[in-house]
This record gives C-alpha cells, sequence and structure tokens, in this order.
C-alpha cells in the first residue's frame, strides 16, 4: 500500500497490472491542515487492520478489514502521538519513529507508551523503523535518521544515520504470507 498525503488516499496494488492501483481508503481525516507537515504518513499491515499515521494531526488511525479487504472505518488507535513511521514487533506493540519529536516510542497494545530512544541514543530526526530479517537481527529494530535536519536538537543538526536498537522481541513480516 502507499499513501497520498495531499489527497487524503490510502491504495492498493491490483493483481491485474504491475502498477495498478485502486483507492482503498479515502478520508478527510488522512489529509494534512497546511503544507509544511504530511497528513497521512505512514501505513502497516497486521492483526486484520492497518495501522495508518497522520502526522500532522498528532494520530493513528486503524482500519478493520473487512470480509473482502476492504477498509472499515477509522477509529482513533492513539492520539497526542507525532508518528512518522513505525513497525509491529511480535507482541503487536507498534515501534514509533516520531520524526520531529526526536524519539522512538513502544507502544504497547493496551496503549502504553514508552520512550525507548532519543537524542542521546542517536535517534534525532528518526524517520522510519523495520525489524531485522535474519536470525542474527531478528529483535533488532533499525531506524532511520535526517540527524534532526528539519528540527535539530538544541539547535545543532547531528549526523544522519542507521541506528540499531535490541527491542527485546522480533518484528511482524511487513507483508503476510
Amino acid at each position: 500500500a502507499r499513501t497520498s498525503p495531499r489527497h487524503c488516499l490510502a491504495y492498493r496494488p491490483v493483481r491485474r497490472g504491475r502498477n495498478s492501483w485502486t483507492n482503498w481508503i479515502a478520508d478527510d481525516r488522512l489529509k494534512p491542515s497546511g503544507a509544511q507537515v504530511p497528513g497521512a504518513n505512514g501505513i502497516k499491515f497486521g492483526a486484520g487492520a492497518a495501522l495508518i499515521s497522520v502526522t500532522d494531526m498528532n494520530l493513528i488511525y486503524r482500519s478493520q478489514f473487512a470480509t473482502d479487504g476492504t477498509a472499515g472505518p477509522l477509529a482513533v488507535a492513539a492520539s497526542d502521538l507525532r508518528a512518522d513511521d513505525f513497525a509491529f514487533g511480535a507482541s503487536g506493540a507498534a515501534y514509533i519513529a516520531t520524526h520531529p519529536a526526536q524519539t522512538v516510542v513502544r507502544l504497547a497494545a493496551d496503549g502504553t507508551r514508552t520512550t525507548i530512544a532519543g537524542p542521546d541514543q542517536g535517534a534525532a530526526g528518526s524517520t522510519a523503523c523495520a525489524f531485522g530479517r535474519t536470525a542474527s537481527d531478528a529483535n533488532a529494530l533499525y531506524v532511520t535518521t535526517n540527524g534532526g535536519l528539519w528540527s535539530p536538537y538544541r539547535g545543532v543538526p547531528q549526523d544522519a544515520k542507521l541506528l540499531r536498537l535490541d527491542v527485546g522481541e522480533p518484528g511482524t513480516p511487513l507483508l503476510p504470507a
């Protein structure tokens, strides 16, 4: 799936062609309020639902899949959380790169939030994350950063980097088997 931040849509691939896409969900709550920060920005699938981060609104929405694979109604899964991208752990927790908030946050399935990295651990400008894929890095969450280029920590950008965090659990596959 991919998102279109300017048009409040999420698309899904159609199996009939390589570059065939169809609207999967369209909702004004997915669009940005202005030009500086994206609306729908991250989307991941798991446990029969999609989570969609809406960076500009500091929200994460959940849309349960209907039996035919279409999107169900949007429901707020988390609020007051600046989310750029995220990855799911096997426990159901979402590990969230918060970009201008300069952190990586673990959002447990019960809603508990824990900051697992910040600027002192190298997470300034955390933009995207994914779990390792081999036995040696299954519990590793990899986080890309831009060093806080857009919003420098304490006024000074850090070097951009790929950060490895041992989070004590494996991730879930990006796509179901």
